[in-house]
């Protein structure tokens, strides 16, 4: 048993709220491994918290540092925090203690990822890509048949 720091994808630009990553197929399908494999996942809470409640991992989140305190006022990242989709550690000793519980009790919380899973999650079968590019075909589509009838 070891720590690993995974680093998938490649660094966009810088924004408001950090980094903007580009992953591409290869860098997914090791994050999927890594959120499976994983005893616990640290975070500064993102949609990262959801793709581990998926394959039931628990989440500890970083929320002393000050440049990241305010992706803990987005809606959605209350609505995980307060559903206990993810522990939220408030400095590096409560870090250390929160995923230390979760090393002991990874059934600790089980529940909770459960509820949030079935509460935010309407596919996780990772085809999302295809249903998208399906819904923006239908748009194209009607928005290029509306183009041609103006004509």
């Amino acid at each position: 048993s070891g720590v690993y720091i995974e680093r998938s994808g490649r660094l966009r630009d810088e924004a408001a709220f950090g980094p903007k990553i580009e992953m591409d197929e290869q860098d997914l399908l090791n994050q999927t491994e890594t959120f499976f494999h994983a005893d616990a996942i640290i975070n500064f809470s993102s949609t990262t918290t959801l793709e581990a409640c998926i394959v039931n991992t628990p989440v500890v989140s970083i929320g002393w540092m000050e440049r990241l305190r305010r992706v803990y006022l987005i809606e959605i990242t209350k609505n995980l925090l307060a559903a206990g989709a993810e522990k939220h550690a408030r400095s590096s000793e409560e870090l250390a203690e929160l995923v230390n519980e979760f090393l002991l009790h990874p059934e600790r919380d089980r529940e909770k990822r459960a509820r949030v899973v079935k509460d935010y999650i309407t596919f996780d079968d990772g085809m999302a890509y295809r249903r998208t590019a399906a819904a923006l075909g239908e748009i194209l589509e009607i928005l290029s048949r509306r183009s041609s009838t103006k004509s």
